[in-house]
């Protein structure tokens, strides 16, 4: 005889089929939270736009879309000032934890903004906005290194050092040249990082199977929305159509 089915657990974005919950261990084992909740920042970014471009399809007034902003704020000034909030969360991952929050804040209204996309369009949207973000980052730091360099360069005119060629001594050059040689290959990284950003798109909504009539194009082709909340990115087709980018690239 099979064993009597569990209480189906609640507050999760699935399993609206299931008649039990699952395996505990399991479920803690596949927790992604701990992780991926560096990711809010960009979660809490891009719930903004979409808030707005559910209150342009008709799926929430404008004072339903000015609660949520309100409560994505709150959201935001909470986690940044109250890490404990965080910690002691028994969310899935970062989506869980902001719709979980959502729900807290504004009651079922939390839940509507979830319309039109699914977790697969968010984690790949938030991770984008990530990399790119760390794109930039690493950018920054290799353009203070050439200017060390450069600094170094400046102090070391006339200092002769051995060359070399397979294995050997050479001819004699310029320490100067020798760093000027680093830094011109850090110029090549950091113009494949600036290629990287500008190419890094955005996925948005699901790819298939969405009734909605949700207009793209103003949400990132303004300063105000896509353009301002998710640093300049342009969007592609629904998500899948980010997944075979090389991750040379991305």
């Amino acid at each position: 005889m099979s064993a009597a089915p569990k209480e189906q657990p609640t507050g999760k974005l699935w399993g609206g089929r299931f008649d039990r919950a699952p395996d505990e261990l399991f479920y803690q084992f596949q927790r992604s939270f701990a992780f991926d909740r560096r990711l809010l920042p960009y979660e809490l970014a891009v719930d903004r736009v979409w808030a707005g471009a559910l209150e342009s399809a008709g799926i929430l007034t404008v004072e339903e879309m000015r609660d949520t902003l309100t409560a994505l704020d709150k959201i935001a000034e909470r986690a940044s000032s109250n890490s404990t909030w965080l910690d002691a969360s028994s969310a899935e991952d970062v989506h869980h934890f902001v719709e979980t929050a959502l729900v807290e804040y504004l009651g079922p209204l939390g839940y509507k903004l979830r319309t039109g996309r699914s977790r697969n369009e968010l984690v790949a949207t938030d991770f984008r906005l990530f990399v790119k973000d760390a794109a930039r980052e690493t950018h920054a730091g290799v353009a203070r290194l050439i200017a060390a360099l450069a600094t170094q360069v400046e102090q070391s005119f006339g200092i002769p050092m051995p060359g070399m060629t397979h294995m050997q001594h050479a001819q004699p050059l310029l320490f100067s040249h020798f760093l000027l040689a680093h830094a011109e290959a850090f110029f090549r990284d950091a113009a494949r990082l600036e290629a990287a950003i500008r190419q890094l798109v955005l996925p948005c909504t699901l790819p298939v199977s969405c009734d909605m009539t949700v207009d793209r194009a103003p949400y990132w082709i303004s300063g105000s929305n896509w353009a301002a909340q998710t640093s300049g990115s342009r969007l592609t087709v629904p998500w899948y159509g980010c997944l075979h980018i090389p991750v040379a690239v991305i």
